[in-house]
């Protein structure tokens, strides 16, 4: 299979450190600021293994993502500052997936008021054996907002809630995924739990 640049995102470490070169302090380019954030993320999920620097005869140098998108990493090009402030941003959003996995969704199913206990039930088993391992099993940082995305589209279509789950609950459950997945995504653009500009604006 021929592969080519359409197939492609921008390869995230090359555009990190682009950024950081040709952005030394913070008022020079704030487009920068918007998109090193999107950067991170994207090089975050790509697994150790998908780095063009690596032997080739040990990884391919790409993967394919969940989107059937390919991507490939140059972690090479980051500095120590950077490799830091990616390691940091992993951390921070495994702990944020995992605690909206753990708490987040099954507090929201506990306090609605509208379901009954055995509709409850059947939720919490779906999310256990579907949504927990969505979002932190094993691939977990695959791509984990689309991940969520998948089971706001399971709400609606999965068999395992067709019976004995109103689709009501189901559609106040599936808002709850899609809040916190804007939220999520707007603390990876903004919040602090995110923030990088403390990364690129010090010496290395």
């Amino acid at each position: 299979m021929t592969l080519v640049l359409d197939d492609h995102l921008p390869e995230p470490a090359s555009a990190i450190r682009f950024g950081y070169d040709y952005a030394p302090n913070q008022n020079q380019d704030q487009m920068f600021l918007s998109y090193a954030p999107v950067a991170f993320y994207h090089l975050a999920r790509l697994p150790p293994y998908v780095d063009d620097d690596h032997d080739s005869r040990m990884n391919p140098g790409f993967f394919w993502d969940i989107d059937g998108i390919v991507r490939s990493a140059k972690r090479g090009l980051l500095t120590r500052r950077q490799l830091m402030c990616l390691m940091i941003r992993i951390d921070a959003l495994r702990m944020t997936f995992a605690r909206f996995a753990f708490k987040g969704f099954p507090t929201a199913v506990a306090k609605d008021d509208m379901a009954s206990k055995a509709e409850k039930r059947v939720v919490r088993k779906w999310w256990t054996e579907v949504g927990v391992k969505k979002m932190v099993g094993p691939n977990d940082m695959s791509n984990p907002l689309a991940r969520m995305r998948e089971l706001v589209e399971e709400l609606r279509t999965s068999a395992a809630l067709l019976e004995g789950v109103s689709s009501g609950f189901r559609e106040r459950m599936r808002v709850v995924l899609e809040l916190e997945r804007q939220k999520l995504w707007d603390e990876i653009l903004t919040g602090e739990p995110f923030s990088l500009s403390m990364y690129f604006y010090s010496e290395d």
